[in-house]
């Protein structure tokens, strides 16, 4: 018998991001790493794996092509062009803030300087639906996050 449905998705059924705003995130982000990875995420279909895998040598500019392990993926003309931005600032990974510590495991092996914590406090509430259909941070969670991140920066004065 199949395990029951979990909030509306079975098992091993993925869902489709609305091409939209889809299309609106990859406008707001043009050439900075959130950018990059949604672009290579849902424009060239690269797994998690495969984007935290990536290295330099394996892009080919003149050729838009991205050469992995099992396949060569032809590059779309945005992937390309924020590709290149990327290289042409000398390739590196700038210090990224991920605030779910749980998500940033998956930045370390391309950037050390990953940010691994979360200065929010959950509720019970907020942890039952991390990573689910309906994630959220009640708002009175908020302050106490932007206070440390005020005195994290004063501290460095």
């Amino acid at each position: 018998m199949p395990p029951p449905a979990k909030r509306g998705i079975m098992r091993n059924e993925f869902r489709q991001p609305d091409e939209q705003n889809m299309r609106q995130l990859l406008h707001q982000h043009p050439e900075d790493l959130p950018g990059l990875i949604l672009r290579l995420a849902w424009l060239q279909g690269l797994s998690r794996e495969e984007i935290v895998a990536l290295k330099w040598a394996q892009v080919d500019f003149q050729e838009r092509s991205l050469f992995l392990e099992d396949r060569t993926v032809p590059l779309e003309e945005e992937t390309a062009g924020c590709l290149a931005a990327r290289f042409e600032n000398g390739g590196a990974v700038s210090p990224y803030v991920v605030t779910g510590a749980t998500d940033a495991m998956f930045y370390e092996p391309v950037c050390k300087n990953c940010i691994r914590f979360s200065p929010i406090i959950y509720g019970p509430e907020q942890l039952k639906s991390m990573h689910g259909l309906n994630e959220n941070i009640e708002y009175n969670c908020l302050p106490g996050a932007v206070r440390f991140y005020r005195n994290l920066i004063l501290a460095q004065k």
